[in-house]
């Protein structure tokens, strides 16, 4: 029986959170290029990290039409009224989700990642309960649905998920999971099927810190990457210069040469 005074069972924070689903209408062909298909409907769920936080950031599914999108590659984004985010694809992660950042704000009081996994904490999904591919020209507004569950075990498995009580349902794989406890969290996406003790799919969620991981492993190339590009540089300059020192010795000798 839900409890009334559960923003998680009462339908209040679904109301909340919708604003924090987008989706993706893209698909990548085998060689990378990515087309877009007005039927389809990938769940993204927005985010925020507490240590940038003017920074924007979204995630998804990597599997199935987004199999082929490559690191690097611009993407298309839309919230619940249609209006289009271009993104960046940041991180294609081999745990099955791709990382997108946007120039532009994406929401107002986008949820931080959670800072940690509490077991029995309740949560939901959002998704497209219809499917992925429907958007019939007589309903051409999908509307997001919600699936509800609570956390059954703070412990990861090596792919950094965790297991939730959500039984598994077309339209939400991939979904995100937010959960509310001081404040509106992104828990993670809803990515791997499992069966339960009872079994019933159940849902495993790969964590929010895993992305947010993967986010800062980036971040730490990059860094490298700016400081090894700046080393060589240096060194090229320093080396040039040398050169044209040496250059100039020797255009003097020759000088004080024909003068004697």
């Amino acid at each position: 029986m839900a409890n009334v005074g559960d923003p998680v069972q009462n339908g209040s924070f679904a109301q909340e959170i919708r604003k924090f689903l987008f989706y993706s209408k893209s698909f990548a062909k085998p060689d990378g290029e990515i087309e877009e298909n007005d039927s389809l409907r990938a769940p993204v769920g927005v985010f925020a990290l507490t240590s940038c936080p003017d920074r924007h950031f979204a995630a998804t599914w990597n599997h199935g039409a987004h199999e082929n999108i490559k690191e690097g590659s611009a993407m298309n984004i839309y919230n619940e009224d249609g209006d289009k985010f271009e993104t960046k694809v940041v991180c294609k992660d081999p745990r099955d989700f791709l990382l997108l950042e946007s120039d532009e704000k994406l929401a107002e009081d986008v949820p931080y990642i959670s800072s940690g996994v509490i077991a029995g904490t309740d949560y939901l999904i959002m998704g497209y309960r219809d499917g992925i591919e429907k958007a019939l020209p007589a309903d051409p507004i999908l509307e997001p649905s919600f699936l509800p569950g609570t956390v059954t075990s703070q412990k990861f498995d090596k792919y950094g998920h965790f297991g939730g009580t959500s039984a598994e349902m077309p339209g939400f794989s991939g979904g995100p999971a937010y959960q509310k406890l001081y404040r509106n969290e992104f828990l993670g996406l809803c990515l791997k099927g499992a069966h339960s003790l009872t079994g019933t799919q159940c849902y495993h969620i790969v964590a929010g810190r895993s992305m947010k991981g993967a986010l800062f492993y980036l971040e730490d190339m990059e860094y490298e990457k700016k400081a090894l590009k700046e080393t060589r540089e240096t060194k090229e300059t320093e080396e040039t210069k040398e050169t044209k020192e040496t250059e100039k010795t020797e255009k003097t000798k020759k000088v004080k040469c024909s003068i004697i």
